[in-house]
């Protein structure tokens, strides 16, 4: 939830946060003046927070957050109840922090649930029950699983599609509705394909995500494992 009063305008609260954190008002002025063009709402600074969108909402958050240039900017879900359209403004205004060479560059550090956020990282750091079980960049994580991942929806015929691949060496994991199996160097195990042929079930072969390094370390479900906060990237 953000921590911003509804009730006051977009720069009042801004006001508001850089006195608390200490900053004269000329130079809380310059920091609110930056970071309102920065995030892209400087066009909303005279509104009401009450009055903004979810995804506006959190950039006025980001922005008190930033006011004072900290050199840590710690994150706890996000991006969570923001609309898709929310989601990759968000994520990409998360990543330009780090890269934006003309202004200064905290240290981010976010705790998620969602792979396209950890997607954007430089590095990762999966968790489950209180162990690490990866860490690494996104991409050294998925060349570890080899080029490629089978997936399917089975629907009906889960347990036979599951049973064959299972006999042709692949270790399935179900997300979703969604049988999905890391294939590492090797090709497709005919046996994996005739099950899915034969019971007209649609396949795709297709480079690995971090959703299947973070199954393949853990065996977990990303739907009800995590449910209890132990599970992260």
């Amino acid at each position: 939830s953000p921590s911003l009063d509804p009730l006051l305008t977009v720069r009042e609260n801004l006001r508001l946060h850089a006195g608390v954190l200490g900053l004269t008002p000329s130079r809380g002025e310059e920091a609110i003046a930056r970071l309102l063009t920065r995030l892209g709402v400087a066009d909303r600074a005279r509104d009401r927070v009450s009055t903004l969108s979810g995804g506006l909402a959190r950039r006025v958050d980001l922005a008190r957050a930033l006011l004072h240039e900290p050199e840590l900017v710690l994150l706890d879900e996000p991006t969570s109840s923001l609309d898709p359209r929310a989601r990759t403004g968000f994520i990409a205004l998360m990543r330009s922090l780090v890269d934006d060479a003309d202004a200064t560059q905290p240290t981010v550090l976010v705790a998620t649930h969602s792979m396209d956020v950890a997607e954007r990282a430089d590095r990762v750091i999966m968790l489950h029950k209180g162990a690490i079980v990866a860490d690494g960049q996104p991409h050294d994580l998925r060349h570890d699983l080899g080029e490629l991942a089978l997936s399917a929806r089975p629907g009906e015929h889960a347990s036979d599609v599951r049973t064959a691949w299972s006999g042709a060496g692949l270790r399935p994991v179900e997300r979703d509705g969604i049988l999905r199996a890391a294939l590492g160097d090797a090709s497709v195990p005919d046996g994996a394909i005739s099950a899915l042929v034969e019971r007209r079930v649609p396949f795709e072969v297709a480079p690995p995500t971090l959703a299947d390094v973070f199954l393949e370390r853990t065996g977990a479900s990303l739907d009800h494992d995590g449910a209890d906060g132990q599970d992260t990237p």
